[in-house]
């Protein structure tokens, strides 16, 4: 019996060890593939009514990358000062964690180089992680409505990822499984430690389509789903129509929509939403459109097995895009 026990002793010993050199060799060879995770010190419980926000004057990690907030609870960019504040034209940035930049540095994000690029712009920006439409309203009704624009916003910029219709996965067979039961916790554990884990996802798997396949499925006229997220958009306009605040909407793709842009049907999603507000007053802009003609890896443009969340080229494309096509670097 003791014999039997040091024999499979020593071979998980040999298994461990080899999966560990495996581990290694995989950190090495793969530096682009970040661990899963945002520290909760950057979270802050019912910011914006039952919406949480980001804690002011904080420092953590997201997705590997140092993530730090300024005073007010937005992120904070290196370029940003407090001198010639009164000089500023103030714009307010919505969107989720595409927007946010899980994995990028706030300076490297679409936002944090916009923030560069415009010299007369002070941009706030409290995107993040878990965000959707109900989010977007919150803020814009707390910082804009009840606190009655105090921030004196000039410009509103909604950045709309297709995962924003819903605040949670509406059905059983979402593509995340991180939070059903033991299994779930398990390969979260593998994400948050494992480097191999995302290396063996990304051969074996294509999660990319996946979360585009669950996605599009709620672009419906008759979904309630859509309806809803509409309707919030709709109030955020309404919103900020009523203190002169001039809104965009801007449409970031999924990279598997970027892999086969030429295929007409996975601009669904996009073209439903334009037809939707066709009748407002929202000027929106479809990154996928503007992108039509460029000839890029779309896998480069995203994180290491992720078909949502932008890589640094990736935030560095969107910049560029904006500034050249959308966003003026006249402020007014």
């Amino acid at each position: 019996m003791k014999r039997f026990i040091k024999i499979i002793f020593i071979n998980l010993s040999v298994v461990s060890l080899l999966f560990l050199i495996l581990e290694i060799a995989i950190r090495i060879m793969f530096p682009e593939i970040n661990l899963s995770g945002t520290n909760s010190v950057l979270l802050k419980d019912k910011v914006y009514f039952d919406s949480p926000g980001l804690a002011p004057n904080t420092i953590g990690i997201s997705n590997g990358a140092i993530k730090e907030t300024d005073s007010l609870g937005f992120w904070k960019y290196d370029i940003d000062s407090d001198s010639n504040k009164s000089k500023k034209i103030n714009w307010l940035l919505l969107g989720d964690s595409a927007t946010m930049g899980i994995g990028v540095k706030n300076d490297s994000t679409f936002v944090g180089i916009l923030q560069t690029k415009l010299d007369s712009v002070k941009i706030f920006c409290p995107a993040l992680i878990g965000y959707s439409s109900k989010d977007y309203l919150n803020i814009v009704t707390k910082l804009i409505e009840k606190e009655h624009n105090e921030l004196a916003i000039k410009k509103l910029f909604i950045f709309w990822c297709l995962n924003d219709i819903y605040s949670n996965y509406p059905t059983k067979d979402s593509p995340d499984i991180r939070s059903r039961g033991l299994i779930g916790q398990f390969i979260q554990l593998l994400s948050r430690n494992l480097k191999t884990w995302h290396l063996l996802k990304y051969i074996f798997t294509d999660r990319q389509k996946d979360y585009y396949d669950y996605d599009k499925q709620f672009y419906t006229l008759r979904d309630t789903n859509f309806t809803k997220s509409m309707e919030d958009i709709y109030r955020c306009l309404a919103i900020a129509s009523e203190h002169g605040i001039d809104t965009k909407l801007i449409l970031l793709p999924y990279e598997y929509q970027i892999r086969f842009i030429r295929d007409e049907k996975n601009h669904k999603p996009q073209k439903l939403i334009k037809q939707k507000l066709s009748e407002t007053n929202i000027q929106v802009i479809d990154i996928l459109e503007l992108i039509r003609n460029y000839n890029i890896y779309s896998k480069s443009l995203y994180l290491f097995g992720d078909g949502i969340h932008f890589s640094n080229k990736g935030h560095k494309f969107i910049a560029e895009l904006l500034l050249k096509n959308r966003i003026s670097a006249n402020p007014e």
